[in-house]
């Protein structure tokens, strides 16, 4: 049953990607993939922050998602542990924002610590997926522009096509995650 809800999500996000009343129908994942170096900071990713990653996936029983928070941390951060992106409040590999970090039981403390960047943010990603039934595309809509927002759109819409920004996000996301193995 999941399997079949994650192709129905693919196909959705990829069917709104290639229509013309869709406005991310300009949206070019690979391209934005090349210009931006993405599969190097994939390979970055990868080489450098695998144990850290594999470590608190296993701790939080995640062990499936980890090629999903593998592409979370090239899409946030480059797989730069230092990133901090003023506009948003993001901190850190995994672009965890105070608030997140309060929501899951954790101080804000140092979030440009890598161990404990990927620690919150796979349990931020845990809550998350809770919080919406395990929906994959709910679950990372909810973590790029949070809870509130995304029970917004849904409960006004029914769906997160007011979200544009957080379209781009879960597309970028899956197309790097699959790059590193996510498997549907």
């Amino acid at each position: 049953m999941k399997r079949i809800l994650l192709l129905l999500l693919f196909f959705n996000l990829y069917f709104l990607n290639h229509t013309q009343a869709n406005p991310l129908n300009d949206f070019d994942v690979e391209k934005w993939s090349e210009e931006t170096g993405k599969i190097e900071a994939l390979k970055h990713t990868e080489k450098k922050w695998s144990k850290k990653i594999k470590k608190h996936a296993a701790e939080q029983n995640a062990i499936k998602f980890i090629p999903l928070f593998k592409a979370i941390i090239v899409v946030e951060s480059d797989g730069k542990s230092k990133k901090e992106n003023k506009n948003t409040g993001a901190i850190g590999l995994m672009g965890i924002t105070p608030i997140a970090s309060k929501e899951v039981g954790e101080t804000a403390k140092n979030l440009l610590d890598p161990d404990k960047n990927i620690r919150i943010g796979i349990k931020f990603f845990r809550q998350m997926s809770k919080k919406f039934d395990h929906d994959l595309e709910s679950t990372l809509a909810a973590y790029n522009s949070g809870e509130t927002d995304v029970r917004n759109s849904l409960e006004k819409t029914g769906k997160l096509s007011n979200l544009q920004e957080t379209r781009e996000y879960i597309i970028k996301v899956l197309y790097i995650a699959k790059k590193a193995g996510f498997k549907i």
